[in-house]
């Protein structure tokens, strides 16, 4: 009870985090979602697709989508080419297949101007709300924090935005992952 307390007392400032992941704030904020789900996901959280909460949130968007007519997009950051592989691949038409709009985009291939900013998870509801998970030196999801404060939420929709942009839908992604199973794709050169 102190804890919901303390973060009632936290959103009378349009913020408030805890400890960890917080499935259940994202799965009910999907269940109550009337418009969008904006939604960047970085090579930290793809274990995450194989977990039973991610079935769960899976779900609550398909039922956005099918039920409420929600948009829902989800943009893969990669940190390496090297990152485009069958996996990603068959996680990205999984999605798909629920009507979810998905790009991936390779942080190096991106322009400049991409490349700085925070790369941390975050999901935008109804343009209003940002959930967003930090991760500590070791890539561990240490903090889920919800904030609605007006100018955040707009700069975070605005960097949703331009990475959405610059990804590379299913069809490109797919040629991509092919072209270098094939050996015929140099990725990262460094």
């Amino acid at each position: 009870m102190t804890r919901v307390i303390g973060h009632l007392a936290d959103l009378s400032h349009l913020s408030t985090d805890c400890p960890g992941e917080n499935h259940d704030w994202m799965i009910t904020l999907t269940r109550a979602a009337e418009r969008s789900v904006y939604a960047i996901t970085t090579s930290v959280d793809r274990e995450f697709w194989n977990s039973e909460p991610a079935g769960r949130y899976l779900d609550a968007q398909q039922e956005a989508i099918d039920g409420r007519g929600v948009r829902v997009r989800r943009l893969f950051l990669l940190e390496s080419a090297r990152e485009l592989d069958d996996r990603l691949l068959r996680l990205c038409e999984e999605q798909e297949l629920r009507r979810i709009d998905v790009r991936a985009a390779v942080l190096p291939e991106l322009p400049p101007h991409l490349q700085r900013g925070t790369t941390d998870d975050f999901v935008l509801y109804d343009e209003e709300v940002s959930f967003e998970i930090e991760q500590d030196l070791r890539d561990v999801n240490v903090r889920t924090r919800l904030t609605a404060r007006q100018d955040h939420v707009r700069d975070q929709l605005r960097r949703f935005r331009e990475l959405w942009d610059a990804g590379m839908g299913l069809r490109e992604l797919e040629v991509r992952v092919d072209a270098e199973e094939d050996g015929n794709w140099i990725v990262d050169r460094d």
